[in-house]
C-alpha cells in the first residue's frame, strides 16, 4: 500500500487515480449510516484537499471511528497534509486494526517490516515477528530468537533461540550473527565452541557490525578459535574504532601508546583516548589523566590530569583515585577547584570517529 502511494506521488497524473482507489476501497466498508462528515473527509482526500480531510478525520478518529483512524494513520504514514510521522501512523493503524480494519493491520506490519516502527507489546511482537519468522524473514527470525533467548512473551528456550539465530545469520543478518557468536562463546543453547565463536564474529564483522569487528579483532590478535593474525586483528579494531566504538578506540590508542604493531606515537594515542573518553569510557579517561600527568602526547597539565582522574574514579577505577589524590598534593586550591569544576561540567558526547 505505502509503496504504491509513493510511486503515484512521483508519477504525476497517476496520483489522483491511486488515491481514489484507496479511498473507494474503504468507502465500501462503511455502513449505510456512516456519518456525513466522514464522507466529506473521504471526498476531500480524493480531491487532494488533505487539510480539509484532516479536519474531518481527526475528531472522528479520536472518537473511535475505525475508518477515520485508518485514514489518519495513512496520512501520517505518507506525509499527506501532515508532517510524515511513522510513530503517529503506527498509533492510528493500531487503533484501526484493533477494530478489525484489515488494511490498517497490513499497513502497520509494513511499517514494522521497513523498520519504521516497533511493536508496542509482547503479544503484538509475537504475532508479527512470529509470522515473519514462519515466512523465513531474517528480521523475524532474529526478533523471535531474542524473545526465546530472554523469555519475553514466550517461554525461555535458548536451544530454539540458537536455531532461529542460525537461520537468520545464514541470511547474512549481522545482528543475528553477532548474537549467535556470543551464544557459542557462552555455551548458551549450543555447545561452547571457540572456532564457531570466531567464525560468526568474523562473519558479522564482514557485514559491518562494529561490536563484531571489535570482538573479531581481539580473537585474531589472541589466536582464540582462529589462527593468530595481528595485522588482520588491527584492521578489524580500526574499522570498529572508525565506527565510533569506544572500546575499539581505546585499543587503537593503546597500540599507539605502546608501539604495538605500529610506530609509537603518543600524540595519536591521546587523540584516540580522547574520542573514547568523551563517550565516558573509563579506561580511556584514566589513560588521558596519565597522559596529562606525565606529558605523553600533550603538555603536562595537572588540572586536566586531575579532571580525567576524577572522572575515571567515578567509574570505579581505584588507581585513578590514587593518582588524583597524589597530584592534588602539588596543586593549589584554585587549581583543584578548577579541576573539580571541569569534571562536574563534563558530559558524554556522541561517538566520534577519526583517522588513525
Amino acid at each position: 500500500m505505502t509503496l504504491i502511494v509513493w510511486r503515484a506521488v512521483f508519477r504525476g497524473d497517476g496520483v489522483r487515480l491511486i488515491r481514489i482507489a484507496f479511498a473507494a476501497g474503504l468507502a465500501v466498508l462503511l455502513s449505510s449510516g456512516a456519518r456525513a462528515d466522514l464522507q466529506q473527509g473521504i471526498a476531500a482526500f480524493e480531491n487532494g484537499s488533505y487539510d480539509v480531510a484532516l479536519q474531518a478525520f481527526r475528531p472522528l478518529a479520536e472518537d473511535g471511528d475505525s475508518h477515520a483512524q485508518h485514514f489518519l494513520g495513512y496520512m501520517y504514514d505518507n506525509g499527506l497534509g501532515v508532517t510524515q510521522d511513522f510513530e503517529a501512523a503506527a498509533r492510528w493503524y493500531r487503533r484501526a486494526a484493533a477494530q478489525g480494519v484489515v488494511k490498517a493491520r497490513a499497513n502497520l506490519y509494513t511499517l514494522y517490516q521497513l523498520g519504521k516502527a516497533e511493536p508496542t507489546n509482547g503479544k503484538e511482537a509475537i504475532e508479527y515477528y512470529g509470522q515473519a519468522a514462519k515466512e523465513g524473514s531474517a528480521e523475524g527470525l532474529y526478533r523471535m530468537a531474542l524473545m526465546h533467548r530472554d523469555g519475553e512473551g514466550v517461554p525461555q528456550d535458548t536451544d530454539e533461540a540458537a536455531k532461529l539465530l542460525q537461520a537468520a545469520a545464514d541470511q547474512d543478518h549481522a545482528e543475528a550473527g553477532f548474537e549467535l557468536a556470543k551464544m557459542y562463546r557462552d555455551g548458551l543453547g549450543v555447545p561452547q565452541d571457540e572456532a564457531a565463536t570466531a567464525r560468526w564474529f568474523i562473519a558479522a564483522a564482514r557485514l559491518g557490525h562494529a561490536e563484531a569487528q571489535f570482538e573479531a579483532g581481539l580473537l585474531l590478535r589472541q589466536g582464540v578459535g582462529v589462527a593468530r593474525a595481528p595485522q588482520e586483528a588491527r584492521q578489524w579494531l580500526q574499522k570498529a574504532a572508525d565506527q565510533g566504538l569506544a572500546p575499539a578506540q581505546h585499543e587503537i590508542a593503546v597500540s599507539y601508546a605502546e608501539g604495538a604493531g605500529v610506530r609509537q606515537d603518543h600524540v595519536r594515542a591521546v587523540a584516540w583516548y580522547r574520542r573514547a573518553a568523551a563517550q565516558g569510557f573509563g579506561a580511556s579517561q584514566l589513560s588521558l589523566g596519565r597522559a596529562y600527568q606525565l606529558g605523553l602526547g600533550v603538555d603536562v597539565d595537572p588540572v586536566e590530569a586531575h579532571k580525567w582522574f576524577d572522572l575515571a574514579t567515578g567509574q570505579g577505577y581505584a588507581f585513578a583515585r590514587i593518582e588524583r589524590d597524589k597530584i592534588a598534593g602539588s596543586m593549589t586550591a584554585a587549581e583543584i577547584a578548577e579541576a573539580r569544576r571541569r569534571a562536574r561540567a563534563w558530559r558524554p558526547t556522541e561517538p566520534s570517529a577519526g583517522g588513525s
